[in-house]
């Protein structure tokens, strides 16, 4: 049964300390890392406020190279850079370990994570991998998946899950559509900036869920709903 982690590291434990510092008000949000071969990290991450500010202070920062914007959205943007080989983080102990990265946020010099386990065996792996490195990083809660709070066997959260309900019931997802986002984002009581973002990182899931799970062996069911 897997288990997830929630951790809470200070940004040098990550990447982008420089960049957090000098853009206090900006909210940062990996959406996946891409591990290669030789050892580098490619992380796809969206940044919530002053985009000006955010990448002035990218450009400065050593933990960063090739930072791209790829999307922009209001006064949000998707961007994909790269981590340097050698820098030490806890993002590489999460991909050395075998954990996956469900969920990181850094704001105000500070990252909060949510790593998830398939093997309970991981957690000590992971710790060691930190204590070796001289990772800083602090567990806040540790649960089974099927836990209060923990993805869904879709890899989605109870909150993702309600977004992406209500979007359907309204007619979000109808062409052409019966609701807006706003309409959606009023009905939940939540901002539109939230509902998007919960939107996103639940259809972000349910792909990754459904499309990296492993092909059925010969002889299995299949189903076809």
């Amino acid at each position: 049964m897997s288990v997830v982690a929630e951790v809470t590291v200070p940004a040098r434990s990550v990447a982008m300390a420089e960049t957090l510092a000098a853009a206090p008000e900006t909210v940062v949000e990996i959406e996946r890392v891409v591990a290669h071969p030789d050892g580098r990290l490619t992380p796809y991450f969206w940044v919530h406020g002053d985009l000006d500010a955010f990448e002035a202070a990218l450009g400065d920062d050593p933990t960063v190279d090739e930072a791209t914007r790829l999307d922009t959205h209001e006064s949000e943007a998707l961007y994909r850079a790269e981590w340097p080989v050698g820098v030490e983080s806890v993002a590489n102990a999460v991909v050395e370990t075998g954990g996956t990265l469900v969920s990181a946020t850094g704001q105000r010099g500070n990252w909060e994570l949510r790593i998830r386990f398939e093997d309970p065996g991981q957690l000590p792996s992971f710790s060691t991998y930190c204590e070796r490195h001289d990772v800083d990083y602090g567990v806040q809660r540790v649960y089974r998946s099927e836990e209060a709070g923990a993805p869904d066997r879709f890899g989605v959260t109870e909150k993702q899950r309600e977004a992406l309900v209500a979007a359907r019931d309204a007619g979000f997802y109808e062409v052409p559509p019966a609701a807006t986002m706003a309409e959606v984002a009023d009905d939940l009581g939540i901002s539109q900036q939230a509902l998007s973002k919960r939107l996103r990182r639940g259809h972000g899931n349910l792909v990754g869920d459904v499309f990296d799970a492993p092909e059925p062996t010969e002889g299995e069911p299949t189903t076809n709903s």
